[in-house]
């Protein structure tokens, strides 16, 4: 999983590529630190929705955990706007993302106890 500087002048003109649908999957990888998203992309493969679906669910996971307010969504659509949208969020991401792999692990904690009927949750240090 190597970062690849993203593209992010996309214009309605640009035609996408098996280079580009690559670099965005294999940042979003990154990002995540995890093979989330495992198909690699050829100049004869088309990306079908249910491949874009997935890039934009592991995006908003990238949001989330780079911990970005008001996480945008791009929509169900391969457009020049979300294709700008999810590479540029990605490059802000990855500034936030390496400064927190660079910290040394912290004990922090995390809440209160309660208790219910069927469940009960016990905060502490982790």
């Amino acid at each position: 999983m190597a970062w690849i500087t993203p593209k992010t002048n996309w214009m309605y003109s640009d035609r996408v590529t098996a280079i580009d649908m690559n670099r965005i999957c294999g940042n979003i990888n990154y990002l995540l630190g995890e093979e989330r998203l495992q198909k690699v992309y050829t100049d004869n493969d088309y990306v079908f929705l249910s491949d874009w679906i997935e890039i934009v669910h592991a995006f908003m996971l990238v949001q989330v955990g780079a911990g970005i307010a008001n996480p945008e969504k791009p929509t169900d659509s391969a457009t020049s706007h979300n294709f700008n949208l999810i590479e540029s969020i990605c490059l802000v991401a990855k500034d936030i993302i390496d400064h927190k792999r660079s910290q040394p692990t912290a004990r922090h904690y995390v809440g209160e106890g309660w208790r219910s009927d069927n469940e009960v949750f016990a905060g502490g240090y982790i």
